[in-house]
C-alpha cells in the first residue's frame, strides 16, 4: 500500500478522522438537505389522525416508549395523502383528533407533523463541514510533502 508506507502512525490517525468525518459530512448532508427541502418547499395542512399506535423500542440498553402517529390530509391539488410520523415520547392526542402537517408537493410525497425537524443532523452536518474544512488543508499539505518534496541523496 504507497501510503501505507509514506505516512506514520499520527497521519494514519489523521487520516482515518478525516475519512470518517467525510462519511459523516456525507451521511448528515443528505438528512439536510431534506430538511432544505421542506424549509423552502414545505407546505402545511391539516390532517386528521387516523391511527396512534406506542410501543417499546428495544434497540438500546433499556427499551424506549415510542409513538407511532398515522393521518390523513389532503394536499393543495385536492389528493388525499397518508402519512406517518414516529415520536420518541407520548403524544398528547387520540385518533380522530387535527393535527398540522408539513408535506412536499411531488413525486417523492413526504410529509410530517408540523415542527417534528430534524435539526441533530443540520447540526451535525455545519459540525463536519468545520472538521473536514480544518482538516483539509494540513492534510493535504502533508501528503504533497510527502509525495512531490524532492528526495535527499544518500551517499
Amino acid at each position: 500500500m504507497l501510503l501505507g508506507s509514506l505516512m506514520d502512525w499520527s497521519s494514519r490517525v489523521k487520516l482515518r478522522l478525516f475519512l470518517t468525518g467525510v462519511c459523516l459530512f456525507l451521511v448528515s448532508g443528505f438528512y439536510s438537505c431534506q430538511e432544505c427541502k421542506y424549509a423552502l418547499g414545505g407546505k402545511k395542512a391539516p390532517a386528521h389522525i387516523t391511527r396512534i399506535k406506542q410501543y417499546e423500542d428495544y434497540g438500546g440498553d433499556s427499551p424506549k416508549q415510542r409513538t407511532a402517529v398515522e393521518y390523513e390530509f389532503t394536499d393543495d391539488h385536492g389528493l388525499t395523502r397518508e402519512g406517518k410520523d414516529t415520536f420518541n415520547d407520548r403524544v398528547d392526542a387520540a385518533e380522530g383528533d387535527t393535527i398540522e402537517v408539513q408535506y412536499r408537493a411531488g413525486a417523492d410525497g413526504a410529509s410530517r407533523v408540523a415542527g417534528h425537524a430534524n435539526t441533530t443532523a443540520v447540526y451535525l452536518f455545519i459540525a463536519c463541514l468545520l472538521v473536514v474544512a480544518a482538516l483539509s488543508y494540513p492534510f493535504a499539505r502533508e501528503i504533497y510533502t510527502e509525495v512531490y518534496a524532492p528526495k535527499k541523496k544518500q551517499r
